[in-house]
C-alpha cells in the first residue's frame, strides 16, 4: 500500500515538473521572443554558412582589405527572408556591396541588416513585426559573382558595432511551430 502511494507521489511530482518545464518553455517561446533575435531563414531551415572559392561567410572572416561583419546564410534564390526582431525598416541599394538591402532599427537601438536580396517587400519607415517576410534571398550587389553561392548576408549591430549573429540567434521561434499562433491567439497575442 505504501509503495503505491510513493509511486503515485513520484508520478505526480514528475508530471508537475514536466508541466512547469512546458510552461516555462511556452512562456519563453511565445511571449519573450521579440526581445531575442530569431533566424531570418524560413521555417525548418538549417543555417548553413557560405563557404565557396570566393570566401567564407562566417563573422570575422578575413577579406582582402577588411573583416567580414556578418553571417552569410546559404539560401536558395527566392527563399523568403524574415525579420529577426521587430522595428522600423529602411531599404536601399548598393551596386558594389550589399545590393538590395533592408536595415531594421529596433526599439533598443540595435540594428539588423539583410543584404543581397531580391527587391525588398517593405517600405522605408515601415514598422515590421518579428517573423514578417521582408524580401527574398537573391544575388544582388557583390554577391553576383560566378562561383559564389546564393546567400543572405545578415548582420546584427549593437551600439553601432557589428557583432557575431550566431550566438545571439534564439534557437526557437514561435513562428516555426504549427500550434504557436493558435496558442498565442488564445492569449490575445497576434503573430504574423
Amino acid at each position: 500500500m505504501h509503495a503505491h502511494r510513493r509511486t503515485a507521489v513520484l508520478v505526480l511530482l514528475l508530471v508537475l515538473t514536466g508541466l512547469c518545464t512546458l510552461y516555462r518553455w511556452l512562456y519563453d517561446a511565445v511571449w519573450w521572443t521579440e526581445e531575442k533575435y530569431i533566424s531570418p531563414a524560413p521555417l525548418g531551415t538549417a543555417l548553413p554558412i557560405r563557404n565557396d572559392p570566393l570566401g567564407e561567410g562566417v563573422f570575422g572572416a578575413k577579406r582582402r582589405e577588411r573583416t567580414h561583419k556578418g553571417l552569410d546564410i546559404v539560401l536558395a534564390e527566392g527563399t523568403p527572408v524574415r525579420v529577426s526582431r521587430p522595428g522600423s525598416a529602411t531599404t536601399g541599394f548598393d551596386k558594389n556591396g550589399y545590393g538590395h538591402y533592408v536595415k531594421i532599427v529596433h526599439d533598443d537601438g540595435s540594428l539588423t541588416l539583410y543584404a543581397h536580396m531580391e527587391r525588398p517587400r517593405v517600405l522605408d519607415a515601415e514598422r515590421v513585426r518579428q517573423g514578417e517576410v521582408i524580401g527574398a534571398a537573391g544575388r544582388s550587389g557583390n554577391a553576383d559573382y560566378e562561383g559564389m553561392t546564393t546567400h543572405l548576408h545578415f548582420e546584427i549591430r549593437i551600439d553601432g558595432e557589428a557583432v557575431d549573429p550566431l550566438p545571439l540567434l534564439y534557437p526557437f521561434s514561435p513562428y516555426d511551430s504549427p500550434w504557436a499562433s493558435t496558442l498565442a491567439g488564445r492569449f490575445g497575442r497576434k503573430m504574423p
